[in-house]
């Protein structure tokens, strides 16, 4: 069976897909799937598929939804955009200077952004 130059890209989409949610504790954004070269409608499909599954607007779990604390984290500060940083306790946190927190997250970033489980 002959594999479609279409086909090939597709693939390597896939797999830069997965490389990037690697790097990023299990979370991808829409803006990084379209710059992978996915449609709406091809991230659509994936999300029916079960491939992608929405954490944030626009930050989706590859795979499975069981994020670690660290994804959860990410999926929250990739939520609230490009120049967000964790900050407060899940900042202190992540470096080891204190208990894991619960509650909300807290990120800082300019701008107000809106998201459940977040504050911004």
């Amino acid at each position: 069976m002959e594999i479609t130059p279409a086909y090939r890209e597709f693939l390597a989409a896939r797999r830069e897909l997965a490389a990037i949610a690697t790097r990023q504790k299990g979370v991808i954004t829409r803006a990084q799937l379209f710059d992978l070269g996915f449609s709406s409608s091809g991230i659509s499909r994936l999300i029916a598929a079960g491939h992608l599954h929405r954490i944030h607007r626009g930050v989706y779990a590859v795979g499975h939804t069981a994020l670690t604390l660290h994804g959860r984290w990410m999926a929250a500060v990739l939520a609230c955009g490009p120049e967000a940083v964790l900050s407060h306790h899940a900042a202190a946190a992540l470096h080891e200077l204190r208990t894991t927190p619960g509650g909300l997250i807290d990120v800082t970033a300019p701008g107000k952004r809106d998201h459940d489980g977040v504050r911004c």
